[in-house]
């Protein structure tokens, strides 16, 4: 149980407070998970760039020993 006059409790309630980044609530959560996606489609391309590119390759070495 905590005092209202104790300035343990008030420093805990301001670092609480500290803690959480600004606007936190849905909007936040929104834009965190917007962000995500946003993340994982950026890592899905790369992903795709790199196996089309080892297609690519695999395509123009076999190409280059047959002829």
């Amino acid at each position: 149980m905590t005092v209202e006059g104790d300035p343990s409790a008030s420093d805990r309630d301001e670092l609480r407070l500290k803690a959480r980044p600004e606007g936190s609530g849905g909007s936040s959560s929104l834009g965190g998970l917007m962000q995500s996606i946003v993340v994982s489609f950026v890592i899905a391309q790369v992903i795709i760039a790199l196996v089309i590119a080892l297609i690519l390759a695999i395509h123009l070495g076999l190409l280059w020993l047959l002829l």
